[in-house]
């Protein structure tokens, strides 16, 4: 039996990867996944072509169900000549926690600088805090 694989075929396959943002705007990005590779070094080039930390993303397959990031290619029965997989880009819940956070200490500051009167209010947000500018 002859294999009418291309070379880059025999390497692995492409997946495709759906992603949906807070405004309900889909988005689609494919990548090649190795054979031997698993779906973290998958996730590892998805966060970086979108610029989120890799621990901000996580897949689920097309049942709603969380990719294992060990998980290779063969290990999920995929495999060539049948349509691409596709898995969902989903945050984790780790993320969600942390970014629930602090929208909720950016309100807190928000009100505690209308109270205190004595800010006009954020005026910039950054990795290490929140900064006012004083009211004179």
């Amino acid at each position: 039996m002859q294999n009418n694989a291309s070379p880059q075929q025999m390497a692995g396959l492409w997946v495709v990867l759906k992603a949906e943002d807070e405004f309900g705007q889909s988005f689609v990005w494919e990548g090649q996944l190795l054979w031997g590779d698993t779906i973290a070094s998958l996730r590892h080039r998805w966060a970086e072509f979108h610029g989120v930390p890799v621990e901000a993303v996580e897949f689920e397959d097309e049942l709603g169900s969380l990719v294992p990031l060990e998980a290779t290619a063969v290990s999920l029965g995929w495999h060539l000549g049948g349509p691409n997989p596709e898995l969902h880009a989903v945050p984790t819940r780790e993320y969600l926690a942390a970014d629930e956070a602090q929208r909720e200490s950016h309100v807190s500051a928000q009100c505690a600088a209308q109270v205190l009167g004595d800010v006009s209010g954020v005026q910039h947000e950054g990795v290490g805090g929140v900064e006012y500018e004083e009211i004179e």
